[in-house]
């Protein structure tokens, strides 16, 4: 517990150090302006969704590896594959300081954009259970990578597939054959938190939504194991 503590403190440094709570804040302003200019067309709680849904997106998969890879450039990783501290704790820390800053930037979007009354408990589920996704996911892949190019690469299909479930979301396709598709339970409940879903949906989303966290969390796990603590 205490080493998790002390790398808690080191990450959120290394967020102030390199300004991604800064660039997180004003990306969600970006998103409310643009919100803001379309606000007279009405009925846009689907785009509210779609704005704070990516928010974790950015925060957890772009800024995971951005920190893992500042870390390997700075050696701070080899020193630490040769510590005591476990890739668990590791992981655990970068998830919670990421999360922490994706729940805050998500629920300041929801406030300023639809105001105080939305289902409070749906919303940070699905705001923590995408950031988790996503972070995971990130460790996933930056493990495996060693410059931000081609980090990049890597992302870009995954971000395509994860980002599919939005076609029957804004009802151009039937919802059933996306349900297999992981990003999914995460869109439902933050959905969820401003529209009506079925009792079988919500289901879903909670069953689903956690077993993908922890596949996404294992698959991190494996892929930091194989590539930086051996």
């Amino acid at each position: 517990m205490k080493s998790l503590t002390h790398l808690l403190r080191w990450d959120i440094v290394l967020l102030h150090r390199n300004q991604l709570i800064v660039v997180s804040l004003v990306l969600a302003g970006l998103y409310l302006g643009l919100f803001y200019l379309l606000k007279d067309l009405g009925g846009l709680e689907k785009l509210l969704v779609l704005l704070i849904y990516n928010d974790p997106v950015v925060t957890g998969l772009m800024f995971i590896g951005a920190l893992v890879l500042f870390e390997k450039d700075q050696h701070t990783l080899e020193a630490l594959a040769v510590s005591p501290l476990s890739t668990d704790t590791y992981l655990w820390s970068k998830a919670i300081s990421l999360t922490a800053v994706a729940l805050v930037t998500s629920f300041l979007m929801a406030w300023a954009g639809y105001g105080w009354q939305f289902q409070y408990v749906h919303f940070a589920m699905g705001v923590i259970g995408a950031s988790l996704f996503y972070i995971f996911l990130g460790g996933w892949l930056v493990a495996q990578t060693n410059s931000f190019n081609q980090f990049i690469v890597r992302m870009i299909p995954l971000l395509i597939l994860t980002a599919l479930p939005f076609i029957p979301f804004f009802g151009a396709a039937s919802s059933v054959w996306f349900y297999p598709i992981p990003s999914y339970p995460s869109i439902l409940l933050i959905q969820a938190a401003f529209e009506d879903v079925s009792t079988a949906e919500l289901a879903y989303a909670y069953g689903y939504g956690t077993l993908a966290v922890v596949g996404s969390y294992y698959l991190a796990r494996a892929s930091f194991r194989k590539h930086i603590w051996s």
